[in-house]
């Protein structure tokens, strides 16, 4: 996989890629993320979307165990 990439100091309004010409009429991905942005304090602080819990053993009960009262 061939990538091209480049750093740009001060950004313009708009952006012209030339490509090389092999990459012509190809399917293409193309990504732009700002480099000078920090995330929040808050999202560095934010508790996971799940908790995970370990147990030492696994029980698996019977139809009969599950519904005794």
């Amino acid at each position: 996989m061939t990538i091209l990439q480049s750093q740009i100091d001060d950004a313009p309004k708009q952006l012209c890629i030339d490509l090389p010409p092999e990459w012509e009429h190809r399917r293409l991905e193309v990504t732009v993320r700002a480099l000078d942005e920090t995330p929040t304090p808050d999202a560095q602080r934010e508790r996971p979307r799940y908790r995970h819990w370990q147990t030492p053993a696994r029980v698996l009960l019977d139809r009969d165990a599950l519904h005794e009262r």
